[in-house]
């Protein structure tokens, strides 16, 4: 979770050599804001185990690809109808996601109903509405206003474990979720600048 702050890091540099997109004093306060927060979110998860950070590296893998997948996306949104780009990105991925679910054998059926209902869940709510929303949204905003969105997934799964899982809310939690939420204010009000004023 800590490491989510690298993707709007990677994409305010990524919006600036591919997209001329300006680099700007909101952007370096919204990124610190954001790590601090999730610094004090995962604060007493840290961990130095090898497995760790293998982790921690294929996260950050993760975070450059999707900025570097966003990059890519941003001049294609301006030409390509949102529905043909949704299908033929959704597609492309779900055949891939496929093919290495059986070259690792995953097993793909005998799951419970409710099993079946998480994965519809994941399917329609983070991917077929929260992924189409960024991809919308990029036709509109810089890059890194989109990338930075995903500072918000921790304020919200804080908020279901607390709420639906009954999972207690610590001191620390609650201000690092402020914090994360303060991030997002100045980085989306950066976005309403004009890119002619100063950066």
């Amino acid at each position: 979770v800590l490491l989510l702050v690298i993707q709007p890091a990677f994409a305010a540099l990524r919006g600036r050599w591919v997209c001329s997109e300006p680099l700007r004093p909101g952007m370096g306060w919204a990124m610190l804001l954001a790590l601090a927060g999730l610094v004090l979110i995962v604060f007493d998860d840290l961990s130095w185990s090898p497995r760790a950070l293998i982790g921690d590296a294929l996260s950050i893998a993760s975070s450059a690809a999707i900025a570097v997948c966003y990059v890519v996306a941003k001049p294609l949104r301006q030409k390509i109808p949102f529905p043909g780009y949704m299908t033929a990105t959704y597609g492309f991925a779900g055949v891939i996601t496929l093919i290495v679910a059986l070259s690792l054998n995953t097993p793909l059926s005998g799951f419970s109903d409710r099993e079946w209902w998480l994965l519809a869940l994941l399917i329609v709510v983070p991917t077929g509405l929260g992924h189409a929303l960024m991809n919308v949204a990029l036709k509109y905003v810089r890059l890194f206003t989109v990338n930075l969105a995903v500072v918000g997934e921790p304020i919200c799964a804080i908020a279901i474990a607390a709420v639906w899982l009954g999972m207690p809310l610590t001191t620390t939690e609650a201000i690092g979720g402020v914090i994360l939420g303060l991030s997002l204010f100045v980085g989306f009000r950066d976005e309403r600048t004009p890119d002619s004023a100063p950066a």
